[in-house]
């Protein structure tokens, strides 16, 4: 019994994952299809930047 308990622990806990990753991948879909092409080069050359400033600081 307590076999079939654990095991619908783990399918409850990975469908509570999957549910969480789907609702923010969507959440994200929706916010960047709003944006223009401009910004998301804007926002990829943004992040770029502070990836190698991080990195600078790493080093």
């Amino acid at each position: 019994m307590s076999r079939f308990s654990d095991h619908g622990a783990r399918v409850n806990v990975a469908l509570e994952r999957w549910r969480v990753a789907y609702k923010s991948s969507s959440l994200l879909h929706i916010a960047t299809a709003s944006l223009s092409r401009g910004d998301l080069e804007s926002l990829q050359r943004n992040r770029l930047e502070t990836i190698a400033e991080l990195k600078g600081h790493v080093d």
